[in-house]
């Protein structure tokens, strides 16, 4: 009996050092992942957001560049950018509804009477605005509604106030984020000749998608999109615009998702840090960093999961 009990001891504490080795050894990868980028950051003296904030009379940016700045929290600078957009696009449907939802109190515009909800792996602000609101787009007065100040990161188990039934007015006072091939907001890239309707559908779609963080459906479209684009390239430009958007957004969400994840299993949480690194590498296969610690998470997992079986 004594000698089983110094085993099981024995492995917790065989374990514990291998844990706290693993840990110092993601400390410093992410220092090194951080020292690159911080010399790229705004003076210490100005604010980040207003460092970054577009010039007067500097191009106005797509609609997906503005929502991968909504997502990642910074609201000054993507209320902004909406603002330079607009004075040049009036009509533009999702980046009038984005102001909206920046400026307006999101308890007027989704409602007072709310529901809670659990957040499970996979889950994005986007899609739970999908589903619950039936907007995608509406990820923005969603993340307000609950104080998320960087809605791309949300926390597995973390509770979220749903609203019952939104407020916003009609599509014909507030369009919306169109639903995929269907809706008025004007894609991101300069549009086909008006005659081209399939090429403006599948521009709007793929548009749609990226909005709402599905990248891989994107890709789906954009594959689709060329093989039934007509001969003689008239659809190449914003098919090369559209698949650079992807890999850009795509590449800035796995960041996040390997942040968050990280933030996980330093805490021990091995299985949300698992499930995070998961939905990184459907975007990003070769992503090497989730590669890297997912084996290192699973490997701690199984080596926990034997000492519980072996009864320590």
């Amino acid at each position: 009996m004594g000698t089983r009990i110094n085993t099981a001891l024995a492995g917790r504490a065989a374990l514990a050092v291998l844990l706290a080795v693993v840990l110092a050894g993601c400390a410093a990868q992410s220092a090194r992942e951080a020292e690159a980028p911080a010399q790229a950051r705004p003076p210490a003296s100005l604010p980040a957001e207003s460092a970054a904030r577009p010039a007067a009379g500097a191009p106005a940016q797509d609609i997906a560049t503005i929502v991968a700045m909504l997502e990642d929290g910074r609201m000054s600078e993507g209320r902004e950018a909406l603002r330079v957009l607009l004075a040049r696009e009036p009509g533009h449907a999702l980046a009038r509804s984005l102001v909206r939802q920046l400026d307006s109190d999101p308890v007027a515009l989704l409602g007072a009477e709310h529901q809670p909800y659990t957040v499970r792996a996979g889950d994005t602000l986007g899609g739970l605005a999908a589903r619950h609101l039936g907007d995608s787009s509406l990820f923005v007065a969603l993340a307000r509604y609950n104080n998320i100040s960087r809605p791309r990161l949300l926390a597995v188990g973390q509770t979220l106030k749903i609203p019952r039934r939104g407020a916003l007015a009609p599509p014909s006072a507030t369009p919306t984020l169109p639903a995929a091939g269907n809706g008025e907001a004007r894609p991101a890239v300069p549009p086909p000749a008006a005659a081209d309707g399939a090429a403006q559908r599948w521009q709007q779609r793929v548009d749609a998608e990226l909005a709402a963080g599905q990248y891989a459906a994107a890709g789906d479209s954009i594959a689709r999109a060329r093989r039934e684009a007509p001969a003689g390239g008239a659809w190449e430009a914003w098919l090369r615009d559209a698949e650079r958007r992807r890999s850009e957004l795509g590449r800035s969400q796995v960041a996040a998702y390997h942040e968050a994840a990280v933030v996980h299993f330093r805490n021990q949480q091995l299985d949300e840090a698992i499930a995070l690194w998961d939905r990184a590498l459907a975007i990003d296969p070769g992503f090497q960093p989730a590669l890297g610690y997912r084996v290192r998470a699973l490997e701690l997992k199984r080596r926990l999961q034997e000492l519980d079986s072996s009864g320590g």
